[in-house]
């Protein structure tokens, strides 16, 4: 039990350091890559700093396999370089035991992934395109991209770039579900453009191509 806590102790050591730096290093590199956007849109400190706390998540996502990888390689190597785990061995340890906190704290990684996945990261990808599209977009002169709605309870709607002066979107697609209870997509609708008919009050989607399912 000494031996395991001890691994344990090394691998968590090893795992939350490289995940702290390496989200560090993807956050400095995606800022230096947009702060001419955020000054010229003055943005403010604590919206920038809000931003990348929202953010955080869906970075650790990508790089939590990664730390747990490199965390395993660096214990071990910091083992065998202190010779630990000729020691273990002399004590007659056997490697499956060496080796079983790392597949116990790599399983109770990917079980926790999966909540973190399915219910943290939704959530705060949500937080950060929204403010995208009200501090970022709309400071940015009216002009709004990636937008996902549902304007009726069977239907949703998606636009990738939707100029609000203008009123014309790009890259349109609508989808029609058969109901709430059971929903099974019907239809789809993809066009290139769409604009506003002041004279028809409607929406006219120009080359538009309807998809049944």
């Amino acid at each position: 039990m000494i031996l395991f806590r001890y691994v344990v102790r090394q691998f968590l050591a090893t795992f939350f350091f490289t995940l702290l730096a390496l989200c560090l290093l993807f956050v400095i590199i995606d800022l230096f890559e947009r702060l001419d956007m955020f000054i010229d849109r003055g943005v403010a400190a604590v919206q920038l700093v809000k931003y990348y706390l929202v953010y955080l998540p869906f970075i650790a996502k990508l790089i939590i396999p990664i730390a747990t990888l490199l965390a395993s390689l660096f214990s071990v190597g910091r083992l065998s370089t202190n010779n630990e785990i000729t020691a273990m061995r002399a004590s007659g340890q056997s490697g499956a035991r060496f080796l079983a906190p790392f597949v116990i704290m790599a399983l109770m990684i990917s079980v926790g992934q999966i909540y973190f996945n399915g219910w943290v990261v939704p959530a705060a990808v949500g937080i950060r395109l929204d403010m995208e599209r009200k501090v970022l977009q709309e400071a940015a002169g009216g002009s709004l991209f990636n937008l996902y709605f549902r304007d009726q309870p069977t239907r949703n709607v998606v636009i990738e770039y939707y100029d609000k002066e203008a009123r014309t979107a790009r890259n349109v697609a609508i989808e029609e579900f058969g109901s709430v209870e059971s929903p099974r997509l019907q239809w789809r609708i993809d066009a290139p453009t769409m604009r506003w008919d002041t004279v028809r009050t409607c929406w006219v989607a120009d080359s538009a191509m309807r998809n049944l399912v």
